[in-house]
């Protein structure tokens, strides 16, 4: 039983469980459930279960426990808080009980969260002096077994806030905490770390990571994105100065050190004398220094005997244990050191020592010698790394001497080593300093209030007093929004507005509102004749702007002035050496709660250079143009020509001013705040393949820029950009494909040609060349590639064969113009092109005659009647063409490389040992919407024999797309290849198994043409109309199997007689390809489980040996009875 199914048991046991409950069944309940928790002990439903039964029999104060201890494994779980809280409600804690639901809300779905809406109404109408809380919340993470130091500090920060404790055993669970919080704290800077400072979120929370001592000293500093750590608490400041030393990229500013505390309260203290037991607490590794432990406890134990050591610990290697009972019988020590294993209780096992000693080599602090010292108990220290900027020096040792000294010398005062630890290293000041960072993290939240009270009405906000700044909002269908901003002064107060309106088919009335009060509003509306995007809006309102600074407002988003004298110093700022002053944070605002969306404090003062780096590494650009930046209207007015992007358009303006200003600097400020409307229809909600694409092109302008300016190499903007395709493949799904594409164009693998029509088919539509989207990319391509000098036609380039390319076509007119316009436009000197027309009557004629009617290259035929899209094509190819060469193209393909003929005939001219030449495409997928390439890794020229032999196996797995082959028309008739056969249906595949056995295929290694996959496909619709029209749909299926697999007797045949392959081979060559034939009909073309069940019959009486295997293929796909249907 797989993973999967075992939870759906388990799921279905718990509901079972729940039913028994809900009828009454309380014994049998309570039965269940003890044996689900054997197998399952702690599970938080199963604790739910429990604490129900005990509510329904009346024991609130046992169900209170139950509950309570669930809720210290998941302190989130949804079920576990609301039952909390209704016992509570019940109880009369109202307070507590509307804590606990407003904690439950936070994680409740739409259902849940209208309960809760009810049980805060209850609450509100038992005492209306209780009110909602609204906590923020902080998350916490770490591995199974490493939360040792996570209690107390969760303890102390749950009063304040909504805290999650998360054991990661998936990095799954890391994105959905992610999510909640507000406050991400990693509590080691591990695998969790490095994982989440590169989330997707992690520019839109707060991160904390502390570092203790052991992750110093590992790899995972190193793969840590610092740039995202918002904090990182250090247990030490040596710790501290060690990491900082080897990571030059994260900043001492965002760091602090904040030891870990002891709570007194634990460990009781009490006035000692000098007495003879030294106590050994932790791990005996090589950190802890276990040789210098036993060495320092001899020399001590030679001035006297009556010191005994106590070890309360545990060997982490079985070496040490084995050297410890060795050392500890050869030194006479056997029974003065006693070693008593792990303590569960070691305020209790410390109660009678006398001395703490510590032999370690590197510590960040030692925690056992500071619980020791909150007893009153003499701390002997050994000089670690670190040390004397923990503990004074009366305390620390260098030479077993000074250590010996220590202990047998008089000086003995219990309340000195207590009031040191309850003085420097108390869990209060702990939480306190820990307090503090968290706090000044969400500093926003005074930001928050006022703009709540901005929003509301209840305020308005400053005014900026700078009168030469303009606010550019391009507007879409969100009039109504942009006019009540504007009416309580979200827009920046009466600073004057530029409003472009994108063609709006919605709320104009509200537009037409702003234009007859243009004055009151200081407005001034520009109406576009079409949408093309606000970022070419924003390029045509700059144009009007008049003042010398610019700030970019979206017509759904708000700009305040927090502190307008502030705010009026850093725009001064863009007049000495700022490129731009943006407002730190990016809020959201989903209707009710403002959160923070992203903080971009990092980027204060940072050359343009810099930042530019920063955008195009992670193809992230934070809002930092859109997100409320202001700047010089000149600068911005040169670089805004972005017409072709919909969207990204901000990324793209933004690179080409940051590498125009390199030097200048970015300031942020805290006066000015920008806060977006978030909800289903902001632009950034709907994703599509065409805005996906679009941000990587941007991605890859920017990263141009790095090139070209020398911030970074070739390998790294290439590695740049891999990485946020993989990213956005996770996200969306879209990505890696078009990134490899892109950097085929950009490496030189395909031409620009290709990459065009490549992306036009992820819906960006440009007229002929790159330029027109972004130059940068054939300068991008320049750096990167050197182009070759175009090949010409190898031997003899004065004589170029004829090319018939023959297109049968039936009611695709519209296709078909695209499949001729292409094939006209190669640049191969001697081609004729035959449209071979099976009586379409969707006016295929007319359009081929009055747009192709002057063109000699192209010759027009039209059967009488369909006599069906085989034998149309046989009729073309014997009858009408006249080349040396062919190529037969299905009419809804088309080429995308104008020299895929020439070169295909030059090779063809070059080796007369060649049958074919065939190339790599793009299959578009138009159902799917997607579009993968199909570009095998093959050798330039396969023996005809070999890939016969191996067609479509592990070693040649990808048939070549008929489409693109170039075959030598006497080859074919030699073959065969297109014998008439009405009953046939597998044409293609008959037709290269045939022309393989006359030479070799050579591959030219491009990508010349689109296969397009739609509706209206011959491969999806195999209706076998050719086969006699007085037999049944399911006889024509079961006919044109028998007929493809007589085919396939035909050709091995032939290969035994002319290419001497042996028997054996020959079988197993033969049984491999009926069953991929059968495998293709059973598992795609077959349109019904009753064709399906007619092929398996067919299958099961001819060749018996495959019906297994192809069963379970048709059963997977039609279910488990077809066969039986």
């Amino acid at each position: 039983m797989d993973s999967n199914e075992i939870q759906d048991k388990i799921r279905s046991v718990k509901k079972r469980i729940e039913k028994l409950i809900e009828q009454g069944h309380m014994e049998e309940a309570k039965a269940a459930i003890g044996k689900l928790e054997e197998n399952m002990p702690g599970d938080q439903d199963i604790c739910s279960m429990r604490a129900v039964i005990h509510i329904l029999e009346g024991d609130a104060d046992k169900a209170e426990e139950v509950l309570l201890d669930g809720l210290k494994n998941d302190s989130v779980h949804f079920d576990l808080l609301y039952n909390l809280a209704y016992i509570y409600e019940q109880k009369g804690q109202l307070q507590k009980a509307m804590e606990l639901y407003c904690k439950a809300d936070t994680v409740a779905d739409a259902p849940q969260k209208a309960n809760i809406g009810e049980a805060v109404a209850r609450l509100k109408l038992a005492d209306s002096s209780i009110e909602p809380v609204e906590k923020d919340r902080i998350v916490f993470f770490c591995r199974p077994g490493l939360d040792n130091f996570l209690g107390d500090i969760i303890q102390g920060l749950s009063e304040d806030y909504f805290v999650r404790k998360m054991i990661v055993s998936d990095f799954s669970q890391i994105d959905k905490g992610m999510e909640w919080a507000d406050i991400c704290w990693f509590e080691w800077c591990d695998e969790l770390m490095a994982y989440g400072s590169r989330s997707h979120l992690a520019r839109q929370k707060k991160i904390i990571c502390r570092l203790h001592s052991y992750e110093a000293f590992s790899g995972y500093t190193r793969e840590v994105e610092w740039a995202n750590a918002d904090k990182v608490i250090f247990v030490a400041e040596h710790i501290r100065q060690y990491v900082l030393s080897e990571n030059e990229d994260l900043d001492i500013a965002r760091t602090i050190v904040i030891p870990n505390g002891i709570d007194t309260d634990k460990f009781t203290f009490r006035k000692r004398d000098k007495g003879f037991k030294i106590a050994y607490v932790g791990y005996i590794n090589y950190k802890k220094g276990p040789m210098l432990l036993l060495h320092t406890f001899k020399a001590i134990h030679d001035r006297d005997s009556r010191y005994k050591l106590y070890i309360a610990g545990k060997y982490q290697d079985p070496r040490y244990e084995l050297y410890f009972n060795q050392m500890t019988e050869e030194m006479g020590l056997k029974g003065d050191v006693i070693f008593d294993g792990w303590q569960d209780d070691i305020n209790k096992w410390l109660e009678d020592k006398n001395f703490i000693l510590c032999t370690s080599v590197l510590e960040s602090q030692n925690l056992s010698v500071m619980q020791a010292m909150s007893k009153g108990i003499r701390p002997v220290v050994h000089n670690f790394v670190g040390a004397r900027s923990i503990y004074p020096d009366r305390y620390v040792w260098n030479t077993i001497d000074e250590a010996v000294k220590m202990v047998v010398s008089d000086g003995y005062d219990s309340e000195e080593y207590h009031n040191f630890v309850r003085d420097n290293y108390s869990l209060h000041r702990q939480l306190r300093n820990i307090r503090s960072a968290i706090d000044e993290l969400l500093s926003y939240k005074k930001i928050v209030r006022k703009i709540n009270k901005a929003i509301s009405g209840e305020i308005k906000p400053d005014e900026l007093p700078c009168d030469d700044v303009t606010v550019l909002t391009p507007c879409y269908n969100r009039a109504r929004t942009l006019k009540e901003d504007l009416d309580k002064g979200l827009k920046l107060g009466s600073r004057p507005k530029v409003i472009i309106d994108n063609k709006s088919v919605e709320e104009s009335d509200w537009l037409d509102l702003i234009e007859e009060n243009k004055e009151i509003y200081n407005a001034r509306i520009i109406r576009n004749e079409k949408n093309e995007g606000p970022g070419q809006a924003r390029r045509i309102g700059l144009e009007y702007v008049d003042t010398g600074l610019t700030a970019f407002v979206d017509d759904d988003d708000m700009l305040l002035c927090l502190e307008k004298d502030k705010a009026l110093a850093d725009i001064g700022k863009l007049s000495d050496n700022a490129v731009l002053v943006i407002p730190r944070y990016v809020l959201n605002y989903d209707g009710n709660r403002i959160s923070v969306g992203y903080d971009r404090q990092c980027f204060d003062g940072s050359a343009s250079s810099e930042v530019l780096r920063i955008i195009s590494s992670t193809g992230e650009i934070m809002m930092l143009l859109t997100g409320g930046a202001i700047g010089l209207t000149n600068e911005l007015r040169k670089h805004s020509d972005v017409k072709n992007f919909t969207v990204s358009e901000d990324f793209v303006l933004l690179s080409r001013l940051l590498s125009a200003n390199p030097v200048k600097e970015v300031r942020v400020t805290e006066s000015i705040a920008h806060v977006r409307r978030i909800s289903g229809t902001s632009l950034s909600k709907s994703i599509t393949r065409q805005k996906l694409a679009l941000t990587l092109i941007a991605q890859a302008v920017g990263c141009y820029y790095c090139l070209r300016d020398g911030i970074a190499g070739k390998d790294e903007v290439l590695e740049w950009m891999k990485e946020r395709a993989a990213l956005l493949q996770k996200l969306y799904d879209f990505g890696n494909d078009f990134e490899t594409e892109l950097i085929a164009y950009l490496t030189g693998e395909i031409s620009e040609e290709v990459f065009v029509h490549y992306i036009e088919l992820n819906g960006i539509g440009i007229e002929n060349t790159l330029d027109e989207l972004a130059p940068e990319l054939k300068r991008m391509r320049g750096l990167i590639y050197a182009e070759k000098a175009k090949s010409v036609l190898p031997g003899k380039t004065d004589r170029h064969p004829l090319v018939s390319v023959i297109i049968p076509t039936f009611n695709r007119k519209e296709m078909l113009k695209r499949a001729i316009d292409q094939v006209l436009k190669q640049d191969y000197p001697n081609i004729e092109v035959i449209v071979t027309d099976n009586c379409s009557d969707d006016g295929t004629e007319e359009m081929v005659r009055s747009r192709y009617g002057n063109e000699k290259r192209l010759i027009y035929h039209r059967n009488k009647t369909n006599i069906g899209p085989s034998e149309n094509f046989r009729n073309a190819f014997y009858n009408i063409s006249r080349g040396e060469y062919c190529i037969g193209l299905c009419d809804d393909d088309y080429f995308i490389d104008d020299s895929y003929i020439s070169r295909a005939a030059g090779k063809l001219l070059s080796m007369p040992n060649i049958a074919f030449v065939y190339s790599g495409i793009y299959y578009n997928n138009m159902i799917e919407k997607k579009v993968y390439r199909v570009k095998p890794q093959m050798p330039a020229v396969v023996s005809g024999i070999d890939l016969f032999l191996n067609f479509t196996s592990q070693k040649y797995p990808h048939m070549p797309n008929p489409s693109t082959i170039v075959f030598r028309k006497e080859n074919a008739i030699e073959a065969n290849a297109f014998s008439k056969n009405p009953k046939r249906m597998s044409s293609d595949l008959i037709f290269e198994l045939r022309l393989l056995l006359t030479g070799d295929a050579c591959f030219d290694n491009g990508i010349v043409l689109v296969y397009n996959l739609h509706d209206a496909s011959m491969s999806r619709n195999t209706d076998i109309s050719i086969i006699d029209d007085s037999l049944d749909k399911i006889t024509k299926a079961v006919e044109s199997a028998k007929a493809d697999i007589s085919e396939l007797f035909d050709i091995i045949a032939v290969a035994e007689k002319e290419k001497n392959i042996d028997k054996k081979t020959a079988d197993q060559w033969l049984t491999f390809r009926i069953w991929k034939y059968m495998y293709w009909r059973v598992n795609e073309t077959a349109c019904s489980a009753e064709e399906c069940k007619a092929l398996l019959n067919f299958l099961k009486k001819e060749y018996y040996p495959l019906y297994d295997s192809l069963k379970q293929v048709a059963e997977k796909r039609f279910g488990r009875n077809v066969a039986n249907q």
